[in-house]
């Protein structure tokens, strides 16, 4: 079970918000605000659908 949970913790943090931190006190601080950020396959993504735009 506990894998499981993990996997998907995992899957979460890679393809769209970046939840898991070294320091547990950063994501207590972004869960106080709501806003997490992006992960970095996200963003690089994101690049890459702009260079093909221009």
């Amino acid at each position: 079970m506990f894998i499981y949970i993990f996997s998907i913790l995992e899957y979460i943090n890679y393809f769209f918000i970046r939840i898991l931190y070294k320091n547990p006190r950063h994501f207590f601080a972004n869960l106080k605000t709501g806003k997490f950020p992006k992960s970095q396959i996200v963003k690089e993504i994101e690049r890459s659908k702009r260079m093909k735009n221009i």
